[in-house]
């Protein structure tokens, strides 16, 4: 059911938002199919749905977000309202189905829902096209909300603003002047390490129908991970990294040993998993009051991890993640985004499109890992009077033509949650159920 939308208000027309390499890369993603993210937020109390539908809108305008108009590589927003819905499902169910959901050229690229729970909680969920913003971003909308939920006289603070400036005014210290040989060297350079890497099967690369599951992990259990990875001088990170390569390597195992297919083509014995990077903190002038999408990735290509021993496997990944960051390859990597964009509009046809990524640079799985202890969602002292209490935080990530399946591991205080999502042309259900279950008992193995 669908709120009846009140406004006070019309929307002011911002200044242009320049997309970055990565943006593009998703923006074009999304014409092969949906390529949504979500966040959800459990709140105590219960919801005045007219109430929520008037925050959503009065923060969707103090940010400037409407309907998108593009031109070349930036985007503006045209004045438009949004209206909330009241779901009459389960969590899991509906984000399965809006995952899958594209959204139109005249649609604002953001939705909201609220889930019931219990009698004194319910949830709000926010689906969003990934183009428009990083987990960040939409944690300040979430935020916001919260804040014109609860105090709705009251002025909205530290609203985020939009930039036209291009990613090179705030990473341009990490970045040749423009695409250079460099740029071309280090696409080359990741190309080339990927050549042992195994490729996932999919008979029909352009489905890209998605599965999606979530799982609370054991309360503590990310307590006694992080005193491991302090042991072993690595981060809870290298952990999950190292826990889902045990999970993905066993997995893949039979598959890899069969013989090569064609005489010329290397052997692909090794698997390589994605991490996802929030690269704000390495922007100057700093990015943290600017509403946008700021992420990255890079791979770590393992040979045979199911067979490698624990503490080994863990150094050899804590090694590779010191490396990117000490080298800012994840900053590098923009430009790089850029040079596989170069080829990816070189092809026509939505086949060679949806498969591009997977057989140059394959991945068989990916990382998604946000702390927001100590953040609004987990504050240290009460929060102001009116606002409701946060009980619960999850984020879920999109698949899509960069891997087949993804972790999305989101903590606060002593709770570590777990949201999977999974091509199902790549990986079944019952696939999918036992690879969570080996990652979640490698976990606790670490542990232990």
């Amino acid at each position: 059911m669908q709120a009846p939308v009140s406004t006070t208000s019309t929307p002011t027309p911002r200044p242009a938002m320049a997309l970055n390499p990565f943006q593009q890369l998703m923006y074009d993603w999304g014409r092969l199919k949906a390529y949504n993210a979500g966040q959800m937020m459990t709140l105590a109390g219960i919801p005045d749905l007219n109430r929520w539908n008037l925050a959503a809108n009065r923060v969707l305008q103090a940010i400037g977000i409407g309907r998108p108009s593009f031109s070349g590589d930036a985007v503006s927003f045209e004045p438009a309202e949004v209206s909330l819905q009241s779901a009459c499902t389960d969590f899991v169910t509906l984000a399965t189905t809006q995952l899958a959901l594209p959204f139109s050229a005249d649609q604002i690229p953001i939705r909201f829902f609220l889930l019931p729970d219990a009698p004194d909680r319910y949830s709000l969920l926010t689906i969003y096209d990934h183009w428009l913003a990083d987990s960040y971003s939409i944690r300040n909308i979430m935020c916001l909300l919260r804040q014109a939920y609860g105090q709705p006289d009251a002025a909205l603070q530290n609203v985020p603003s939009m930039t036209a400036c291009d990613h090179r005014h705030y990473f341009g210290r990490r970045l040749a002047p423009a695409i250079a040989l460099r740029d071309w060297l280090f696409s080359a350079r990741d190309y080339w390490r990927h050549r042992s890497a195994y490729r996932m099967g999919i008979s029909d690369p352009t489905d890209f129908t998605c599965g999606f599951d979530f799982h609370r992990l054991p309360a503590g259990l990310i307590s006694a991970l992080r005193h491991t990875a302090k042991r072993q001088s690595a981060t809870v990170h290298d952990l999950f990294l190292a826990s889902l390569a045990v999970a993905m390597g066993e997995f893949t195992a039979p598959h890899r040993a069969k013989p090569r297919s064609r005489r010329l083509h290397p052997p692909r014995r090794a698997i390589a998993l994605g991490t996802i990077v929030d690269i704000r903190n390495q922007a100057h002038p700093s990015l943290d009051n600017i509403f946008g999408m700021y992420l990255s990735c890079y791979a770590t290509v393992l040979q045979a991890p199911e067979a490698c021993n624990a503490q080994h496997l863990v150094q050899q990944i804590a090694r590779r993640s010191r490396k990117v960051k000490q080298s800012a390859e994840a900053v590098r990597a923009f430009d790089s985004f850029a040079v596989a964009q170069f080829w990816w509009r070189r092809y026509r046809q939505a086949r060679h499109h949806a498969d591009f990524f997977a057989k140059n640079l394959p991945t068989v799985a990916g990382i998604s890992n946000v702390n927001l202890t100590g953040t609004w969602c987990n504050p240290p002292v009460p929060d102001a009077a009116g606002l409701p209490a946060v009980l619960d935080y999850v984020r879920i990530s999109p698949t899509g033509p960069l891997s087949p399946l993804v972790l999305t591991l989101t903590t606060i205080g002593s709770e570590l949650t777990l949201a999977t999502t999974w091509r199902t042309m790549a990986i079944n259900r019952q696939q999918a159920s036992q690879i969570i279950e080996r990652f979640k008992s490698v976990l606790v193995e670490f542990a232990s």
